[in-house]
């Protein structure tokens, strides 16, 4: 009675349009994943008991958390920091300071696929941030595939994305929405086996996802529901502005609304619910060593 009681209280104050606090969560990215009933699992690179800060060396890996939406509990670091191989020192050795950064997790068949972007250290001592690959049968043991490979392969960018879509059907079987490659928003393509292609203009230039009006476009986060997609961004850093925006194919976006921020705030997660329900996590604040979260239920 409790749980449906706390349902229903969750569902009235979302039709509405309010920010509901995340407990127990940290992390200033995040993505979430419906799992059965009232089952949620979130995944960040933070715990709720960093011995250091993070963002910085403090982050431990990709976490994970379930449970309830709103109060869901840390199940622990799920993808240490020690399984990336391919982020190295300037003398060639394996960087002691490699980390995962910015992760964004989604199923896909029979498990889990995850982007990442893969740092050496917090600042990166070489200004890089590169997408990485990482697939996973349950959530909680992931094997890393590497950076992106392909035509992004050996780019150097510090990126921010976080737009992952896992297609029901048809190709291609994953698109990832990111900044760093020239323009504000590209769209990488791939089959699978991390081999990602650019989505491209007739003169073979990278093509600029970013709808007209957006002056800016960071922390890039995607979903798709009832066949609609939705790309939103923080527009600069320090953030002022979230930008909304949807599309019926998933390369021509029309943006949507703009909303004004303060500057405590940071990014929006988007997420499906039952491919009915377009929601997100929204940064709130930072208090200490962690970011805070907040649900809430977007207008399509």
């Amino acid at each position: 009675m409790k749980i449906l009681t706390l349902l229903l209280l969750l569902v009235s104050q979302l039709t509405f349009g309010k920010d509901i606090p995340v407990k127990n969560f940290c992390g200033a990215y995040a993505s979430v994943i419906k799992n059965i009933g009232t089952n949620y699992s979130l995944f960040s690179n933070s715990s709720p008991y960093p011995e250091e800060p993070c963002p910085g060396l403090g982050c431990p890996g990709i976490t994970r958390y379930d449970g309830l939406l709103t109060n869901p509990s840390y199940k622990g670091v799920v993808a240490p920091n020690s399984i990336i191989d391919d982020v190295f020192n300037a003398d060639g050795s394996l960087s002691n300071d490699r980390m995962f950064s910015r992760p964004v997790v989604a199923k896909s068949g029979r498990g889990y696929v995850a982007v990442a972007m893969v740092l050496n250290g917090y600042p990166s001592k070489d200004n890089t941030g590169i997408p990485a690959w990482l697939t996973s049968y349950d959530g909680f043991n992931w094997v890393y595939h590497g950076k992106f490979k392909g035509e992004p392969a050996g780019i150097k960018l510090f990126g921010s994305g976080m737009g992952l879509i896992v297609e029901k059907s048809g190709t291609p079987k994953y698109r990832f929405y990111t900044d760093g490659y020239g323009v504000k928003t590209a769209l990488l393509k791939s089959d699978g086996n991390n081999i990602w292609t650019f989505e491209r203009n007739t003169d073979e230039s990278i093509k600029e996802i970013a709808p007209i009006g957006w002056t800016g476009s960071i922390f890039q986060s995607a979903a798709k529901v009832n066949g609609v997609y939705y790309l939103s961004a923080s527009n600069t850093w320090p953030v002022t502005q979230w930008a909304y925006s949807h599309s019926s194919d998933g390369v021509n976006f029309i943006a949507d609304r703009f909303e004004s921020v303060s500057i405590d705030k940071k990014n929006v997660s988007l997420f499906g619910v039952n491919n009915l329900n377009l929601m997100a996590l929204v940064t709130t604040r930072y208090t200490g060593s962690c970011y805070k979260k907040a649900v809430r239920n977007l207008p399509e």
